[in-house]
């Protein structure tokens, strides 16, 4: 899992915020810590860290909620955006 390897290679990393769907059910962060930070992919980080693993989860991780419909509105957004600076850039080379 890539969240576990920049955890474990890339110390110099002060906060990492990932994106989670919300699921009938469960919160936040109950999904969380029963889907990903559960996982054994994080077993070596376990080792490394022993007692403090969930205190380091929380000093290092950010969960937040994420929205299938928020995300592709703002995939949308950033292509309208580079397309509008595209087009200055080429009408500005032009003239």
């Amino acid at each position: 899992m890539l969240l576990e390897k920049f955890l474990y290679s890339l110390s110099c990393v002060d906060k990492i915020y990932v994106l989670i769907r919300a699921k009938e059910g469960s919160n936040l962060l109950e999904r969380f810590k029963k889907e990903i930070v559960s996982s054994r992919c994080f077993d070596r980080i376990r080792l490394q860290h022993k007692g403090r693993f969930d205190e380091f989860i929380q000093q290092k991780v950010q969960p937040m909620y994420a929205s299938p419909h928020s995300a592709r509105a703002t995939s949308k957004r950033r292509v309208w955006d580079s397309r509008k600076r595209s087009s200055r850039n080429c009408a500005a080379a032009a003239t």
